[in-house]
């Protein structure tokens, strides 16, 4: 692979990443200025995200930096599409089976992922904004480029061994680019089949219906368990929290319910120990708080 094309990427990569610290901070100081207070809410994430995803769409697609052609929608292949959504829902348990079985890795920003994945304006990053811009700039520009598509070579001519080190790279800098160790795995795998979706489509559209079904099951999966199994009322003691305050602080064996029933649980509290497995419930509070903390750091692990 030659190497104007790989510094083009990492350049590209570069300037995403300023431009959303750019627009982080450009929010921030005047979201500060307007509300009068400096904690950060779901509705300055938003708009945050809204001002990058402008950005990076007219810095990118102005000086074609990134393709988006009508081409392949004149095709009309819209059974890719579906596909894609299908794919996307369809690798929801393989993931969490991974997730289950890897060491945990720091999550660096999960009280801003549990902010946005909580509330209804969250979704608008998630499932609509992230996967728009991200797309644009690591299929459309990145990988575009990596491939030597905006120099005129054949998609048809291009060797093997460069698509998979052109899709290698891609995915390799969209997980870094998320600067969050418990999401890069996902992102990884996730960006490796996305790449290939661009590969052998030449579209973005296909990679931006499996992130946007992606990202939106993580969002229902986080905010419909969450808001169907009622917190406990009463209080817990103290040594019953995490250092955050959260219920949910059980020693992990591997974190499978199945282990959890098979080896039980230390109850301090004396509550009735039931799993109902079926319908993953439990009248057990400790427990409860453990599959809340579970749910959560499947959530915030599968969404890219």
């Amino acid at each position: 692979m030659m190497k104007k094309p790989i510094i083009n990427a990492f350049v590209y990569a570069l300037i995403f990443v300023a431009i959303q610290a750019m627009a982080g901070i450009l929010v921030h100081v005047i979201w500060q200025q307007l509300s009068g207070s400096t904690d950060l809410t779901v509705a300055e994430m938003v708009v945050t995200m809204a001002v990058f995803s402008v950005l990076v769409l007219a810095i990118f697609l102005l000086p074609r930096w990134a393709e988006v052609s009508p081409r392949w929608m004149a095709t009309r292949q819209w059974l890719v599409l579906v596909w894609a959504v299908v794919a996307a829902l369809g690798l929801i348990i393989p993931i969490s089976w991974l997730q289950e079985n890897m060491p945990e890795l720091p999550n660096w920003i999960e009280d801003q992922q549990e902010m946005l994945l909580g509330d209804y304006w969250g979704y608008l990053v998630i499932g609509i904004l992230a996967p728009l811009a991200e797309e644009v700039v690591f299929r459309g520009a990145i990988l575009r480029t990596l491939l030597g598509w905006d120099n005129g070579i054949d998609k048809q001519l291009t060797a093997n061994s460069r698509v998979y080190g052109a899709i290698s790279v891609s995915a390799a800098l969209f997980a870094l680019i998320h600067m969050n160790p418990a999401q890069m795995p996902f992102a990884f795998l996730a960006g490796w089949l996305l790449g290939w979706m661009y590969w052998r489509t030449g579209s973005i559209l296909p990679g931006m219906a499996y992130h946007w079904a992606n990202n939106s099951a993580a969002y229902i999966i986080y905010h419909c368990f969450l808001l169907s199994v009622d917190t406990p009322a009463s209080p817990l003691p103290a040594s019953c929290l995490d250092e955050k305050g959260r219920i949910g602080f059980i020693p992990p064996q591997r974190n499978r319910l199945y282990r959890l029933h098979k080896q039980g649980i230390p109850n301090p509290l004396g509550c009735p120990q039931r799993l109902f497995l079926a319908r993953y419930r439990c009248r057990d509070r400790l427990l409860l708080g453990h599959i809340h903390t579970r749910i959560r750091r499947k959530c915030t692990f599968s969404y890219a």
